[in-house]
């Protein structure tokens, strides 16, 4: 589905940074100087890719489903979080989260 594929893009972006801190790391440990200008550029695309999903999930007309897709996409919560936090049931959240994508995508068009 692309318009999940481009919500996740933020929390791919920020996997790639935390295998870069990673890296760098275990290069400090060796003395070997880290690779910082990959470190900037790899900030600057999660970065974009985050505001790019912000913006995208601010269209939203629904204020349950764009919370829901914030808590999920931006802030990386697990389904019973998003529950625990929004006084619904896990099985309402993952019904108003498939919704909510199919409505994203439907704005994304």
């Amino acid at each position: 589905m692309e318009a999940e594929k481009f919500l996740n893009s933020y929390h791919s972006a920020k996997l790639e940074e935390e295998r870069l801190r990673l890296v760098r790391c275990a290069l400090k440990d060796e003395n070997i100087t880290a690779p910082d200008e990959e470190m900037a550029e790899k900030q600057k695309l999660k970065e974009s890719a985050m505001m790019s999903v912000i913006d995208a999930i601010e269209l939203m007309p629904d204020g349950a489903r764009k919370t829901v897709l914030t808590y999920r996409y931006i802030n990386n919560m697990k389904l019973h979080e998003i529950a625990d936090k929004m006084y619904y049931s896990e099985v309402h959240v993952s019904r108003l989260l498939k919704k909510a994508v199919k409505d994203f995508a439907r704005i994304q068009k």
